[in-house]
């Protein structure tokens, strides 16, 4: 073996522990028998295919599940089946055949055993891999265990601090009731620690004011805890570290969109706009569609008119802006030596001589 090569052992635990990846467009399906269960021939037939048998012996598998103890302890479809259908797993788990030998150990009541599995893995691939593990794990004479007992001793195996109920987050000294019910039970006291830690240093250095954002950081935190988990198993990263970047863009937090952010905090917004004017600068309008408000008007008026006016400068502007108040004023009338006339003017009517 090179130096530096994973032994048989590493590989299958690795291979357990990937985390699953299903292939949605696989369709498991097996055909049915040609020689079909005939009761004056066979005793026994094969659920799946139809196939019919005179002994169960050696056309099926052995299983110490109670579901299956009135069929003299065998599985109720035949070995054929068993294996079609053991390498369609394999095709749905993306061809890791530890993921789909466990699932199907699920499925027939076999305990699931990497020891069992990783010697299965040493015969050669035109035999049956999943006959093999039976075989490995004796399973077909005898063996009284089941999946049942998989479960317990993943159960007993686990971890001792982790947090299986908001009790037992009531019982921690170290981790808190409500960061318990924010990221939810099933961690350890290291663990909670951890995500609570990140999850403050990513929302006090980025913006989190809505609940998918906050939904977004959490993702995030969690999968930099099976990244930090993976790495410590000497595991595969890949796929784990592919799910991390979606998360980051989906925040857009990834390294090029948070220096365009920053770009865009550090420059004034003169500076941005001639940024813009000089990589996509905005095109002309139409003519229908230019000043429809006469906004330039209103502008060139009543802003630079104005202001000439008022600074006593003389140019179009004031000029447009005078032009623009004529319209609003209006002229007091001028009377020269004719008190007579100013007279009717303000009382309205001609002074009659005769009443004197």
């Amino acid at each position: 073996m090179a130096i530096g090569a994973k032994t048989k052992e590493e590989l299958t635990i690795e291979a357990i522990n990937e985390p699953k990846q299903i292939d949605t467009s696989v369709d498991i399906k097996i055909p049915r028998s040609k020689i079909l269960f005939d009761p004056s021939k066979h005793k026994f037939k094969c659920s799946c295919c139809g196939k019919g048998f005179v002994v169960q012996k050696s056309n099926f598998h052995k299983t110490e599940s109670p579901l299956f103890q009135e069929n003299n302890g065998y599985l109720p479809w035949c070995k054929n089946c068993t294996d079609l259908y053991w390498y369609g797993l394999v095709n749905l788990y993306s061809g890791n055949e530890a993921h789909a030998t466990e699932d199907f150990c699920h499925t027939a009541g076999w305990v699931f055993d990497s020891g069992a599995l990783m010697a299965a893995k040493k015969i050669s691939s035109d035999r049956s891999r999943i006959s093999g593990y039976a075989a490995k794990k004796n399973l077909n004479v005898g063996d009284k265990k089941t999946y049942i007992d998989t479960i317990k001793a993943e159960y007993e195996n686990r971890p001792v601090d982790v947090i299986d109920t908001l009790e037992d987050a009531k019982d921690s000294k170290r981790v808190k009731l409500r960061t318990v019910k924010f990221f939810g039970t099933g961690f350890t006291d290291d663990d909670y620690v951890f995500l609570e830690d990140e999850y403050l240093d990513w929302t006090t250095r980025h913006e989190c004011s809505t609940k998918a954002q906050e939904e977004v950081f959490k993702q995030i935190c969690f999968a930099q805890l099976d990244i930090l988990k993976a790495k410590r198993g000497n595991l595969a990263t890949k796929d784990l570290t592919k799910t991390l970047q979606d998360l980051l863009a989906t925040a857009n937090l990834q390294p090029k969109q948070t220096k365009d952010n920053t770009l865009a905090e550090q420059n004034t917004f003169g500076t941005l706009i001639r940024k813009w004017e000089n990589e996509k600068p905005i095109p002309e309008p139409d003519e229908e569609w230019k000043d429809v408000d006469g906004i330039v008007r209103y502008v060139t008026v009543y802003f630079l008119g104005h202001l000439c006016k008022m600074m006593g400068i003389k140019n179009s502007y004031s000029r447009l802006y005078e032009l623009e108040m004529s319209k609003y004023k209006v002229d007091k009338p001028e009377y020269e030596d004719d008190e007579e006339a100013l007279f009717d003017a303000v009382f309205g009517g001609e002074l009659d001589d005769s009443t004197q």
